[in-house]
């Protein structure tokens, strides 16, 4: 893979959430309406801020390389009550809510702050890991890739 000598990494100190699905209401006349849960709104809004207070001027607008890495609470059920990890307690989530849900809910945040638009990202790496060793998080790197040459194994 060709690329340039350039990464972006911004550290978000802030709750994963997914990316919600929309919500519907009907109009007196009966046609459907669709919106976005309100507490969705409030956490974009929220992310949205975070990414701009660290993202730089222009928007990158060439083909990227994104990695998102996604720190999450383990359930409090993982701990004893002396507050020791489980010895059966699993190494990495594999319960719901989903990677892919994460993963389109940064997009969308980042759509005219980091990127032009996220159809920009030709490549992408993303990891949901336990928040062990520290707060609950967001990692986000951005790779501008070379336009000229194709992407090589």
């Amino acid at each position: 893979m060709i690329i340039k000598d350039y990464r972006f990494t911004i550290e978000l100190e802030a709750d994963p959430k997914p990316q919600s699905r929309p919500r519907f209401r009907y109009s007196p006349r009966g046609q459907p309406i669709a919106y976005k849960d309100p507490k969705q709104r409030l956490w974009d809004g929220f992310i949205q801020k975070e990414i701009s207070d660290q993202a730089p001027v222009d928007p990158f607008d060439g083909p990227l390389a994104v990695r998102l890495i996604f720190y999450v609470d383990r359930p409090s059920g993982h701990y004893t009550k002396k507050g020791t990890l489980r010895s059966w307690a699993p190494r990495y989530p594999k319960v719901k809510p989903d990677l892919s849900n994460y993963i389109k809910g940064i997009e969308d945040c980042g759509n005219g702050i980091l990127w032009k638009d996220d159809a920009r990202i030709i490549h992408l790496y993303a990891a949901k890991l336990y928040a062990d060793e520290c707060p609950p998080r967001i990692i986000i790197s951005i790779e501008p890739l070379d336009e000229i040459h194709p992407i090589k194994d």
